[in-house]
């Protein structure tokens, strides 16, 4: 399973940003929709537009800080596999796989989930942990203030089964608005309690090419859980895994590994290859 990254112990893989302590508090989510488009927004210099809430943008500016479209499956085959669909700047050494590499004034999201971008910034601002409030208490703060749709079923987009288990592919816009408003990626019925027994969910709204490879973390996070495997465990497993596959695929590629093609490069250079513009 995924999270969005933050300053707290995992208890899935959700992809969660590491930290919007200083981030993006400046519309409340019943006005969000009218908020963004009073917010400052500035084209890219080059590559194609595309729209975003009627306004033709590669780039959003609020309060500061560029919400940059980035190409997470690239960043996911040849940087970190653990990259989540938003993510910020954070170089505490006490934080799991810092994202020292991201400009301290930039918000990356997932290009396929561009749509989302203000609901995942301000869900990720949300459940961020007060000096008085654990993660947890945030945690259950968010789902009652966003999971805010009925439970109609709308959110299954396909079934396949798979042996023993029912792979569904499901709207993860709808999941993070009716069960789980982390819900990142892919996940199974041993991590997320509103998941049938028996059923991995992954989000039909990645990129295609990217499913084979969360479909297998999935089930090799998931077959080591069932033979008593703790999820932290289990989950640093299947990244191996998901990172091996990738590599025989021939689309991994990751420091340390021989003739890394990218090896020389400054960061600046590395990021330029992720943006989406």
């Amino acid at each position: 399973g995924k999270f969005l990254v933050l300053y707290r112990d995992r208890r899935e893989r959700t992809r969660r940003v590491y930290s919007l302590h200083h981030a993006i508090r400046a519309y409340d989510f019943g006005q969000s929709h009218h908020a963004l488009r009073a917010c400052d927004v500035s084209r890219g210099s080059a590559g194609s537009k595309f729209e975003l809430f009627g306004i033709m943008t590669t780039i959003m500016e609020i309060q500061n800080r560029r919400i940059r479209f980035v190409d997470g499956f690239k960043i996911r085959d040849l940087l970190e596999d653990d990259f989540g669909i938003v993510e910020i700047h954070s170089s505490q050494m006490t934080i799991e796989k810092p994202k020292f590499w991201i400009p301290k004034n930039e918000v990356w999201v997932d290009y396929p989930y561009r749509n989302e971008a203000e609901f995942l910034i301000e869900m990720n601002d949300f459940t961020f942990p007060t000096e008085t409030e654990t993660y947890e208490m945030r945690r259950a703060m968010a789902k009652e203030k966003f999971c805010i749709f009925p439970n109609d079923g709308s959110h299954i987009v396909k079934t396949e089964e798979k042996n023993e288990l029912k792979v569904q592919y499901v709207d993860g816009g709808k999941v993070r608005r009716i069960f789980d408003p982390e819900f990142t990626l892919g996940g199974h019925d041993l991590v997320y309690d509103y998941i049938p027994l028996n059923e991995i969910w992954l989000d039909h709204k990645m990129d295609e090419k990217e499913i084979p490879y969360i479909l297998f973390h999935e089930k090799v996070e998931r077959k080591l859980m069932v033979e008593g495997k703790p999820y932290h465990i289990a989950h640093e497993f299947a990244i191996v895994a998901d990172k091996e596959m990738r590599r025989k695929d021939g689309v991994g590629h990751y420091a340390g590994d021989p003739n890394y093609s990218w090896k020389g490069k400054t960061n600046e250079e590395f990021r330029l290859q992720f943006y989406v513009e």
